[in-house]
């Protein structure tokens, strides 16, 4: 019964291991592409939505908010006040409790716990694992398809032509020119 158990808990992992981790590899992928773009949204918040905002707020929400402030005040005191208390005391709260918070109560102690920990953990620590392998995998393909063949091009190409065109061209023309504009 034991190898039983242990069977269906590594396939619910396998299942939720390929449900879950596309959506894991499409958040980082969108974390990644929001760490690239977060500057230039910080300057538009910083240079035109905050400044619109508190103009909107000095010039138009305060003004109108002062106005209408005593008429607003007697209505809060005695009768949005005193209906909201008598909806939270007699009618939201006890359905609240008893009808969601005991529910969620009794489902998460007898049934969800134990997916979350057999299940669900170790599926969200080995997509981790996973993510990382496949970024390490990626660099390396950057690193070997990109980076080395455009350093070797560099190295073995196109500085020992700069070193030349140097040391053959610009510094005898540059000697030339001292020479011909001499004083002496």
């Amino acid at each position: 019964m034991e190898a039983l158990s242990k069977a269906i808990k590594y396939v619910l992992r396998g299942i939720v291991f390929a449900v879950y981790f596309p959506f894991y590899l499409l958040i980082r992928l969108i974390s990644a592409v929001i760490d690239v773009l977060s500057p230039s949204i910080e300057w538009l918040f910083n240079k035109i939505i905050i400044p619109f905002v508190l103009a909107l707020i000095k010039y138009i929400i305060v003004p109108v908010f002062e106005a209408a402030s005593g008429p607003l005040e007697w209505l809060w005191k005695h009768a949005i006040k005193p209906t909201l208390i008598f909806l939270w005391k007699y009618v939201l709260y006890p359905v609240m409790y008893y009808g969601i918070y005991r529910t969620l109560f009794i489902l998460w102690n007898h049934g969800l716990r134990w997916f979350w920990r057999e299940v669900l953990l170790p599926v969200l620590r080995y997509s981790g694992i996973a993510v990382a392998w496949l970024f390490r995998v990626l660099g390396r393909l950057w690193m070997h398809i990109i980076y080395y063949p455009l350093r070797w091009g560099w190295r073995h190409v196109v500085s020992p032509a700069i070193h030349w065109m140097t040391r053959e061209i610009i510094k005898p023309l540059l000697q030339w020119f001292r020479n011909l504009f001499d004083a002496k």
